[in-house]
């Protein structure tokens, strides 16, 4: 969901991309996602063979409410550590998950 609204009217290809799999396994992900009506498929006005992803009002208020949960829940963990400290965490995380990407 965060990858569709950061890539408002993205086709389900250029989202599989940037998550890094395959389109298939993505479908299945978007058939659920619009099952639960967080997600609705728009036919591409340039190519009606492709859908464009949106999220659905019901989604914009469930992605609210979810980083609402994370912020909540990573807020004694950030009080923890100063602002340098952080972005060297972060720093770190980033190279670990680059690193797994690369296998």
């Amino acid at each position: 969901m965060v990858l569709i609204d950061a890539n408002p009217i993205s086709s389900q290809a250029m989202l599989a991309r940037k998550a890094g799999i395959m389109e298939p396994s993505l479908v299945g992900i978007i058939d659920e996602l619009e099952r639960r009506g967080l997600v609705s498929r728009i036919r591409s006005d340039r190519d009606r063979r492709r859908n464009q992803l949106v999220l659905t009002e019901e989604g914009e208020g469930t992605m609210r409410a979810l980083f609402g949960s994370v912020k909540e829940i990573e807020a004694p963990i950030r009080e923890e550590f100063s602002p340098e400290e952080l972005d060297q965490f972060m720093h770190y995380l980033d190279r670990a998950i680059s690193a797994s990407a690369k296998r």
